[in-house]
């Protein structure tokens, strides 16, 4: 019997256990039901937890992994919940523990079928995740680290949980770059100046870090992923992120279509799932022709915090865009309608737009997103917005906002779904712009493109808008920062 956190303990019958389980043992166990009873038993079989085969999987396929068992030579891991691969304790460089979740990699594919995994990304974007974590552990301790190419692997493992080979190959990647300085008899210094900080981690050319919902994943979108993508790719875009809506945690938050569609909570949370899998292996798939952000997009309404960390935990993104889109739990922009019930719900428009950069503050704070998402939303069915955010009062709680961001040294997305609209300007108006671009927080263009007619699309207008504004177009590489323990 064990304890699954109900009052009655769950039963996992003899023939159901993969090996011997004794008391005080973790194990990860199946739900099942007995049809001829009706009965709930658990079952710990590799068949019933692995019911699919290894096929379909290749070399350096991003997978989702849930760590099964502990072996002498490292974990056994559950694939995609569909196969098992043995994940090798020289692979992980931290310790795990039975049910843990891990984005992972696939090595390779045994002709027996057995699967070999690691938890680095195989290849250069390996190499420039390590250098990425370097730099960030090296402003964490103050610019320097006693660590270099000299050091035991164990040492280094135990400072930046990484092998020594790849240790030494993001060493050299970062001293190319002039970002470091190596003293072999000493350790590394980062430099300071334009390289001093993680976000001088530059890409360039058209980008979208906000967008790419598909049809399959958001019932307001149209097409197939693999064909939104695929347009970024003729268009000419060497990277791009995708950011799907994040499943809604209660059923009042479902939209009108979705509850037409007869789409629950659960279903959603499911689609969502899919999302992840399909994002990944199109990541895999086109590393060569494109480089894919695997990113989602999140909410900020009653109980979204909980939320939002559950989904990190679970499916790991590249990245967070953060987004606002409730006031009073009223979804404001999704129509006219419900924009003037949240205008009735604050009192007026001006309220609302306090309310709005109140809610706005508390999630940059709570969630620290890469990317904060089409900052002035709450201007979507105000005619009269731009004299409205010059407003004392909503000025102030703007400047705020904007004195958070810069001071986590998060991006700001230059949001160009009102230019699909035929509207004059995109999110944020000119005005915020230019405090944005005083406090130098880097933007980066969105398209938040729902279809194929829309990837992409004023992508070039929105780069040289930045370009005439003064702002640097050499785009900061998405990455996931780490939610205060703190923030509830």
């Amino acid at each position: 019997f064990m304890d699954w956190g109900l009052d009655k303990d769950l039963l996992v019958p003899r023939s159901e256990q993969q090996g011997r389980m004794e008391k005080g043992d973790t194990h990860l166990v199946k739900i099942c039901l007995d049809k001829s009873t009706h009965r709930i038993y658990g079952s710990t079989l590799m068949a019933e937890l692995c019911p699919g085969e290894p096929q379909t999987l290749s070399f350096a396929m991003a997978v989702d992994l849930i760590i099964h068992s502990i072996t002498p030579i490292g974990y056994t891991a559950l694939i995609n919940r569909s196969c098992a691969g043995l994940l090798y304790e020289n692979e992980t460089f931290e310790r795990l523990t039975i049910g843990d979740r891990r984005r992972g990699y696939v090595l390779q594919v045994r002709e027996d079928g057995k699967v070999d995994l690691t938890l680095k990304q195989p290849g250069y974007a390996s190499v420039e995740g390590s250098a990425l974590k370097i730099l960030e552990i090296l402003e964490a301790k103050g610019g320097f680290s006693p660590c270099h190419d000299k050091t035991s692997p164990q040492e280094i493992q135990a400072e930046f949980s990484m092998s020594k080979k790849e240790f030494k190959r993001a060493l050299g990647s970062l001293y190319r770059q002039g970002r470091i300085t190596l003293h072999k008899s000493d350790g590394i210094r980062l430099n300071t100046g334009q390289h001093g900080t993680t976000r001088s981690m530059t890409i360039s050319g058209p980008i979208s870090l906000h967008g790419g919902h598909a049809g399959e994943f958001c019932c307001h979108a149209k097409d197939p992923l693999a064909d939104i993508i695929e347009q970024y790719i003729q268009l000419g875009f060497r990277q791009v992120g995708i950011t799907e809506h994040i499943p809604p945690l209660h059923p009042k938050f479902l939209y009108p279509e979705e509850i037409e569609q007869g789409l629950t909570v659960d279903l959603l949370s499911e689609r969502f799932a899919r999302y992840f899998t399909a994002v990944r292996q199109l990541k895999a798939d086109l590393a060569d022709r494109i480089r894919i952000f695997a990113g989602m997009e999140t909410e900020a309404c009653t109980g979204y915090l909980a939320h939002v960390r559950r989904l990190v935990a679970e499916f790991s993104p590249d990245y967070l865009v953060g987004s606002v889109h409730h006031v009073a739990d009223i979804c404001f922009d999704y129509s006219l309608q419900t924009y003037q019930a949240a205008v009735r719900a604050c009192g007026s428009v001006e309220d609302l737009y306090l309310a709005y950069f109140d809610r706005q503050f508390e999630m940059i704070e709570a969630v620290r997103p890469f990317v904060v998402g089409h900052f002035d939303l709450v201007r979507i069915h105000d005619p009269d917005y731009a004299a409205r955010v010059r407003q004392p009062q909503i000025a102030a709680k703007i400047d705020r906002n904007l004195d958070l961001i810069r001071d986590l040294n998060l991006v700001m997305d230059l949001n160009l779904r009102p230019l699909a609209r035929g509207e004059a300007e995109p999110y944020p108006t000119r005005s915020i712009l230019e405090k944005i671009r005083s406090r130098q927080i880097p933007m980066v263009p969105g398209d938040d493109s729902h279809g194929v007619a829309q990837a992409g699309k004023h992508v070039d207008a929105g780069i040289r808008l930045l370009e005439k504004m003064g702002f640097d177009t050499r785009w900061p590489v998405p990455r996931l920062l780490e939610m205060p323990l703190a923030a509830s």
